[in-house]
């Protein structure tokens, strides 16, 4: 087996949130198939609610201090909790980032922490980032300055994603792939790579104590129409879902797009550990 630095070592580090630690982690499991040393970082708090037993052995789990209000109560103030991210968590993760036993040859990180290029930039560490969203919504963010001169105000510009050295999708090419053309073609001058679909690494809803679910009623309601072959919208639903099952097959069978890119996206970024930009492969 390679020596660990040879086999190259990611640092992943997911915006504080279910949506965006569940679909990291999953693709951090799926780059561990390739040998590569993996550091999964977190809050202290979210490192208590996840599993600590991480789907491969080559996955490590640390944390940063919490800096960030609690995420039972984030939602009394999102705009305090969204600051915290902005302003608190990079200094922490700095210094993570010096203690580390191995040195990172490539940096994951969430979209949503706009920080993380500059860190990545200064230390001479590739940074990637994950987009954990449809990428058409990717492409809204994108048109920043058409937003501001029509009176919106988006959560993000695009600033960070252009600081980087990568965008990854959690979706799959033919879901959206008139998006994924336009902004390899058009948009982005760095590597575009499509790497889903993403499933939800862990649930923590029970632990945080979030009531926000379906009901069984309107479970079952949905269920009947779906099943109802006299039902127009019910044909319809089972048509557009049969697409979808099959063009997400033909994304994650061998040699389709999403194997393919996860192991272009490992051997340029990881264990080659290059600062190239400029090149594209996504794949359809």
């Amino acid at each position: 087996m390679a020596d660990p630095i040879s086999r190259g070592h990611l640092i992943a580090m997911p915006y504080p949130g279910r949506g965006h630690i569940n679909p990291m982690m999953n693709l951090c499991t799926l780059l561990a198939s390739k040998e590569l040393i993996i550091t999964f970082v977190l809050t202290e708090e979210w490192l208590g609610l996840i599993d600590s037993r991480p789907k491969a052995p080559n996955i490590r789990l640390l944390s940063i201090p919490n800096v960030l209000p609690s995420e039972t109560n984030r939602a009394a103030d999102f705009g305090s909790f969204i600051d915290a991210v902005y302003a608190k968590m990079e200094a922490p993760f700095r210094q993570l980032l010096k203690e580390l036993d191995l040195p990172p040859t490539c940096i994951l990180s969430d979209f949503f922490l706009p920080w993380m290029p500059s860190v990545g930039n200064q230390l001479n560490i590739p940074v990637v980032v994950l987009w954990t969203m449809a990428p058409s919504l990717f492409s809204i963010h994108f048109h920043h300055d058409m937003l501001v001169a029509r009176n919106h105000s988006p959560v993000v510009d695009r600033s960070a994603a252009m600081r980087a050295q990568a965008v990854v999708f959690t979706s799959f090419h033919d879901l959206q792939p008139q998006v994924i053309k336009v902004m390899e073609r058009k948009l982005l001058p760095m590597p575009i790579y499509t790497v889903g679909p993403s499933i939800p690494y862990t649930d923590n809803r029970a632990r945080l104590g979030n009531k926000n679910t379906v009901g069984r009623e309107e479970i079952a309601r949905g269920v009947k129409r779906v099943m109802d072959l006299n039902d127009s919208q019910g044909k319809e639903i089972r048509r557009i879902a049969l697409e979808l099952q099959e063009s997400c097959h033909r994304a994650v069978q061998a040699g389709g797009s999403t194997p393919n890119n996860i192991a272009a996206f490992a051997r340029k970024f990881i264990q080659g550990s290059t600062m190239r930009t400029g090149e594209n492969t996504s794949e359809s």
